[in-house]
């Protein structure tokens, strides 16, 4: 089983003045790994998409 979340905005290249982004990024990848999954991020300028799999 593979679940895509999309979104259109700048991409992940793009750093932002946002705080917390990186932290985001880093419990999800805990998140992840304690549940066994595996998971892909193909990112560009008109958006992201992240892959989460079995």
């Amino acid at each position: 089983m593979v679940v895509a979340i999309r979104d259109h905005g700048p991409g992940i290249a793009y750093r932002s003045s946002a705080k917390g982004a990186e932290i985001v990024q880093s419990i999800l990848s805990l998140t992840i790994k304690d549940m066994n999954l595996q998971w892909k991020i193909d990112s560009e300028n008109i958006g992201t998409t992240v892959y989460i799999s079995t």
